[in-house]
């Protein structure tokens, strides 16, 4: 299975038998574990097995773990670090998806509800913000007129997110690269301009870095995205 990059955190229980069916360069994955940001293309093995992925906000491992974000970006910590082990005993002794999900409500909605982070409107008000932009000068122009400077957004980013704001519009950028891919008949050149890329190159290269393939192969392969575009098979 490979993984795009993207800017959504997860939460994985994935096993057969309760044995991990995950791994990344030999190294196998817990059974279950947090996943946060995603900066880069990743290949994973696989093998037959139960799988359920909860997939969150690009913000909701510091509201819900209370850990910094960028502690966990491109990593997949064992989730028993941040959650009781009877969660991950719940999850894989389920006989049904209802049951699985009855359980993560339960927990999700607990520690949502006990959450202990202060919502930092700055943050929340630019987050809202670079949601639909792709141009990386906006940035400039979000800091000027809430009088944040470049190093404190930055931080706060890399706090609640995991990354810098300008990562994270790269991102967005390149999610949009395969709505825009998948969905429209636009040349490459076309396609670039209208995401912000400086030229066509921009576009390819930067495309393969988050995809591990140039923009035209995926076009013409039947992929299969998931959700937020970054899982594919």
């Amino acid at each position: 299975m490979d993984v795009f990059g993207d800017v959504y955190p997860r939460m994985v229980f994935q096993h057969d038998n309760g044995n991990s069916t995950f791994s990344i360069d030999n190294q196998t994955l817990p059974v279950s574990y947090l996943s946060g940001l995603k900066t880069q293309f990743t290949q994973f093995s696989i093998s037959q097995g139960s799988i359920v992925i909860v997939s969150f906000f690009p913000d909701a491992l510091k509201v819900l773990f209370g850990v910094d974000s960028n502690k966990l970006t491109n990593e997949h910590p064992c989730l028993n670090n941040f959650a009781p082990k009877s969660l991950t005993n719940a999850i894989l002794e389920s006989f049904s998806n209802i049951e699985k999900i009855e359980h993560l409500n339960v927990f999700l909605t607990k520690r949502l509800i006990s959450s202990k982070s202060n919502l930092d409107f700055v943050f929340a008000k630019a987050l809202n913000c670079f949601g639909d932009t792709t141009n990386e000068n906006n940035i400039r122009l979000f800091r000027s007129l809430n009088g944040v400077s470049e190093r404190q957004l930055e931080r706060k980013f890399k706090i609640n997110v995991g990354i810098s704001p300008k990562q994270f519009l790269r991102l967005k950028r390149f999610e949009k690269s395969i709505i825009g891919l998948k969905a429209s008949t636009k040349s490459l050149s076309e396609l670039a301009f209208s995401l912000d890329y400086f030229d066509q190159s921009h576009f390819t290269r930067e495309f393969r870095e988050f995809s591990g393939m140039t923009p035209n192969t995926f076009r013409n392969k039947n992929i299969i995205t998931g959700e937020g575009n970054a899982i594919l098979t």
